[in-house]
């Protein structure tokens, strides 16, 4: 998940960024860790319901330490907003990858609702690569 995730921010900045820094290479880990995140959150949706199985101190755990590092990230995301070599559109299209591929080694729980935001997550996962492949390629 951590390569596909950086691969799929690192082809998302490719397609979207037209900016005057859009013809520099760019690359970095920092699109799979914003994958990471997005992974997370991924999981903490899918498997809202079935988290109350493992009791609710230890899911409240869980989501306290993802709000963390989720207001961590937005504390200091936008301090580097000014900078030119932060590939922004990067971090928001490995965020995106790894929230969509969340769905694919999620543990189904309770089959109704988790199968149904599993098949909306590989919709937008396609839709992703998809729209982004299409604006590579008309862009050039």
């Amino acid at each position: 998940m951590f390569i596909v995730a950086g691969i799929g921010g690192n082809i998302f900045t490719l397609a979207v960024d037209v900016g005057a820094f859009a013809t520099t290479v760019k690359g970095g880990a920092s699109t799979s860790l914003y994958g990471m995140i997005g992974v997370i959150l991924g999981y903490i949706i899918i498997n809202w319901n079935g988290l109350r199985l493992i009791g609710d101190g230890l899911r409240c755990s869980i989501l306290c330490s993802f709000m963390f590092l989720l207001i961590f990230v937005l504390i200091f995301t936008p301090a580097n907003l000014e900078r030119t070599n932060v590939d922004h559109w990067g971090h928001l299209g490995g965020f995106l990858t790894g929230l969509w591929i969340s769905a694919i080694g999620t543990p189904l729980i309770s089959e109704n609702r988790e199968r149904n935001i599993r098949i909306i997550f590989f919709i937008f996962l396609a839709a992703q690569f998809l729209g982004t492949f299409l604006a590579f390629y008309l862009n050039n």
